[in-house]
């Protein structure tokens, strides 16, 4: 009867840590494949003037002077 429950014991003690592994692997994030982020300024035309930054994909780069 001993030997049953420490089983179940250990059964339940092993689900509960794959449990906690695939959380785990769920909650990691996937490699970052961000592109590059220029900071503009940009503002309300009519008053009250107000201005804030925003993060646009900047424009690629122009191509290097040839030989």
């Amino acid at each position: 009867m001993k030997a049953m429950r420490r089983i179940k014991a250990l059964a339940l003690f092993v689900a509960i840590i794959a449990l906690g592994a695939v959380m785990f692997t769920m909650a990691t994030p996937d490699t970052a494949s961000a592109k590059p982020c220029c900071w503009v300024m940009v503002c309300t035309t009519q008053p009250p003037i107000v201005c804030w930054e925003e993060c646009v994909p900047c424009p690629p780069l122009p191509p290097p002077p040839g030989p």
